[in-house]
C-alpha cells in the first residue's frame, strides 16, 4: 500500500481542491491510501466531511503562504504516518519537507504559470533562480498542459525530462447529471442570450475587460445578457464600472453558487477574459454541458480548444476581439452549434479516469 499525502492552501472547492478531490476519489483503493492536508478548518473541510473525504488540518493559520508552524505540522504527520509520497498543490515547500523527512517520491502540480508573458519576460534572474531550483526537490514538476510545459523551460530554464504533463480529468457522467444544452434559440425575436463569467473578481481573472467589451457590444446589439458570478477584491470596481457605464440592463454581477453546473445549464456561452490561467475546470464542465467557451489565448486554454472549432479564442486585453466574438456568437448560429458538438466530443478525451492512470504511473514509476 502507497501512502500518499496531497497538500492544499484553499478553503473552498475551487479548481486545484477539484483536482484534489478528483484524484482522492478514483485513485485505486487497493493500491493507494490517500491523505489530505488542509490549512485550517474551513469551507473546504466542510465540504470534505459531507463528501466522507478524510483530512487534516496542518494549522498553518492563513492562506498567504505556508508558515513554519504548517511546515513543522506536516513534517509531524508525514513521520507518524510513513507517508511514501508527498504531492503538493500550493508550491515547493511541502515536497522540502517531505525531502527532509525522508519521503520516497515528491511531486509538484503547477495549477497554471500565473503571470502573463509579460510578466515572465520581465523576471529578474533571481526570479527565474527561485522557479528553476524547484525541479531539484521534486521527481517531478507537473504542468497541466503543454504550453505551460513550454513556458517552463522557456524563462526558466527547467529540464524538459523533469517536467511530466497531465491535463486536468473531470467526472464527466457527474457534471451532466443535470442535463446537457442541446441546440439553441439564439437567433429568433424573443430570445437574449446569456453570457456567463465565473471566477474571483482578481487582477488574473480580468473581467474589467469583459465588461470593456460588454459596453462595445450594446452599442451594436442589444439582445443579450451577462452574468458575472464570483467574489474577490475587484468586485467593487467592478459594481463601479456597471453604474458608471449605465449597464445594468445588460449586466448582473453575484455571488459565488453551491451547483454552478446549473448557472452553466442556464447560460448560453460561457466567456473567460483572463490575463493568465491554467485550464479552468469552469471551462471543461461547460464544453461537457453543451455551452460554447470564449477564452482569451492564456495557459494550456489553446491546447485543449482549437479556434473556431472547439471554441473562440481571443487575444488577451484586446476589447474589440472579445466584443466581436461575443456578437459571433449571438448572430452565427452555424458557428455557435458547430462549436458547440465539437466541443462535446473533443472534452470526452480529458476524462477523469485518463487523468487518474496518468498519476497512477507518475506515482508508481
Amino acid at each position: 500500500m502507497i501512502r500518499i499525502l496531497f497538500v492544499s492552501l484553499g478553503e473552498n472547492m475551487f479548481g486545484t481542491e477539484k483536482f484534489i478531490y478528483y484524484l482522492v476519489k478514483n485513485l485505486p483503493k487497493d493500491k493507494f491510501e490517500v491523505h489530505w492536508g488542509i490549512p485550517y478548518k474551513s469551507k473546504l473541510s466542510q465540504t470534505l466531511e459531507a463528501y466522507g473525504i478524510k483530512y487534516f488540518d496542518f494549522r498553518n493559520g492563513t492562506l498567504n503562504g505556508f508558515k513554519v508552524r504548517g511546515l513543522i505540522n506536516i513534517a509531524k504527520y508525514i513521520y507518524k504516518h510513513k507517508i511514501d509520497i508527498v504531492h503538493s498543490n500550493s508550491g515547493i515547500l511541502p515536497c522540502i519537507v517531505g525531502k527532509l523527512m525522508g519521503v520516497k517520491k515528491c511531486y509538484e502540480t503547477r495549477h497554471g504559470m500565473f503571470f502573463s508573458d509579460e510578466q515572465l519576460n520581465n523576471f529578474k534572474w533571481p526570479q527565474k533562480y527561485h522557479e528553476k531550483i524547484k525541479q531539484y526537490f521534486v521527481n517531478f514538476q507537473i504542468a497541466i498542459a503543454e504550453n505551460d510545459k513550454n513556458r517552463m523551460i522557456k524563462y526558466f530554464g527547467m529540464n524538459p525530462e523533469k517536467i511530466a504533463i497531465v491535463y486536468y480529468g473531470i467526472d464527466i457522467d457527474d457534471v451532466r447529471k443535470n442535463g446537457v444544452k442541446s441546440g439553441t434559440k439564439i437567433i429568433s425575436d424573443n430570445h437574449k442570450i446569456e453570457f456567463l463569467n465565473v471566477g474571483r473578481f482578481t487582477y488574473q481573472k480580468s473581467q474589467v475587460d469583459l465588461l470593456k467589451a460588454v459596453n462595445l457590444l450594446q452599442k451594436e446589439f442589444k439582445k443579450f445578457h451577462l452574468t458575472i458570478i464570483g467574489e474577490g477584491e475587484e468586485k467593487d470596481n467592478l459594481v463601479n464600472f456597471v453604474a458608471t457605464n449605465n449597464l445594468n440592463d445588460f449586466v448582473k454581477i453575484e455571488s459565488y453558487k453551491e451547483n454552478i453546473h446549473c448557472e452553466i445549464l442556464k447560460c448560453d456561452v460561457l466567456v473567460m477574459t483572463s490575463r493568465y490561467e491554467g485550464v479552468p475546470y469552469v471551462v471543461s464542465d461547460s464544453m461537457a454541458l453543451g455551452v460554447p467557451v470564449i477564452h482569451t489565448d492564456v495557459g494550456g486554454v489553446s491546447n485543449v480548444i482549437c479556434n473556431n472549432k472547439d471554441g473562440l479564442i481571443v487575444e488577451p486585453g484586446n476589447i474589440v476581439e472579445i466584443k466581436n466574438a461575443m456578437k459571433r456568437m449571438a448572430t452565427d448560429l452555424e458557428l455557435y452549434k458547430r462549436i458547440q458538438e465539437n466541443a462535446s466530443r473533443k472534452i470526452e478525451e480529458y476524462s477523469i479516469q485518463r487523468m487518474v492512470n496518468d498519476y497512477v504511473k507518475l506515482y508508481t514509476m
